[in-house]
């Protein structure tokens, strides 16, 4: 069987299965180490470790195991992940929901906290510190007033990967160099209470939650 025949034969079956044709030339040439015009020059050979191929490919056509876990990596935002079944794959439609709120947000000016050491340096003073993320721009495309509080606080944080990487990529004015989750702003501001004394007022708690904090 040449090389040729091979990938005929395995897109047809993905045909049939309903699976994505294109995925399985991905597999092939990816297994192969060579690009698609190599592929060219070596189509009509006849295929070698045949068996250690299939079972590559049958991953995908049998086991229903996604591309990105088989391949190891993905790409978002033009920007090349490597993934495994032990994390979420970044899927199209984040990247236009991304798209789309920094758009509404005026993306490439918001003021972004750009560093945990820089969330640190804030002024000791009665702040509103918002988190920046996938969900808060959700909700920002629908609540003008949520979006508008997102712009006028004293400091935005950026609780996602997708907002430190969506920075570099649209060369902001902000560009945080990692994630700050809200847990970081808790955890450091709970020490400042610990070391200098102070009230926190947890709003929207339970009993229940307030006993275990």
């Amino acid at each position: 069987m040449t090389y040729q025949e091979f990938l005929n034969k395995n897109i047809k079956i993905a045909e049939n299965k309903n699976k994505e044709k294109e995925a399985v030339k991905i597999f092939l040439l990816e297994s192969l180490k060579i690009s698609a015009t190599e592929f060219y020059f070596i189509k009509d050979k006849e295929v070698e470790n045949c068996e250690n191929l299939q079972k590559i490919i049958d991953k995908y056509l049998i086991e229903d195991i996604p591309v990105q876990y088989i391949l190891g990596y993905t790409y978002f935002y033009g920007l090349k992940f490597f993934v495994d079944e032990n994390v979420l794959i970044p899927r199209f439609d984040t990247e236009v929901l991304v798209e789309e709120v920094l758009n509404h947000l005026d993306r490439k000016n918001l003021d972004i906290v750009e560093s945990r050491d820089k969330l640190f340096a804030l002024p000791q003073r009665k702040m509103m510190i918002n988190t920046i993320n996938a969900h808060s721009y959700n909700t920002a495309l629908k609540d003008n007033l949520f979006a508008e509080s997102l712009k006028s606080c004293d400091a935005l944080i950026p609780d996602g990967a997708s907002i430190v990487k969506a920075c570099k990529f649209l060369n902001a004015k902000s560009q945080p160099i990692e994630r700050i989750a809200g847990w970081d702003l808790f955890i450091l501001e709970m020490e400042k209470l610990n070391t200098n004394g102070g009230v926190c007022f947890f709003m929207g708690s339970t009993n229940q939650v307030l006993s275990l904090i």
